[in-house]
């Protein structure tokens, strides 16, 4: 399947579904390509720029779940304004963070926006 964001296009794999988490592919526009997974078991979402050095995580609102266009304008704030400083998550606490979003971030600082 494949969805409208922002300027590019987000494809999912229905299969995600079943595991209570949503993979989606952006092309976040300027050739950014991004992947956000939206991890409803741990009411999380985690953000990665492919041509960024970090993952950007943000809690879920279960009643009324940020859209793909709202968590990628939040998400390029943080990566493009330097907003890093003081919501960095500790390098060993990623057990919060549950299967999916541990993969997209493995190997990369992840920070809380």
């Amino acid at each position: 399947m494949t969805a409208k964001a922002l300027e590019g296009e987000a494809s999912w794999s229905a299969r995600a579904w079943e595991e209570e988490a949503a993979t989606f592919h952006l092309n976040a526009g300027a050739n950014n390509p991004a992947t956000a997974v939206y991890d409803y078991s741990k009411l999380l979402i985690g953000y990665r720029s492919w041509l960024g050095q970090a993952c950007y995580v943000t809690r879920m609102d279960k009643d009324n779940i940020q859209g793909l266009d709202a968590i990628t304008k939040a998400f390029q704030y943080h990566q493009g304004e330097g907003q890093d400083e003081g919501f960095s998550m500790p390098p060993g606490d990623r057990s919060t963070l549950g299967t999916t979003i541990n993969i997209l971030c493995s190997h990369l600082p992840i920070y809380w926006a």
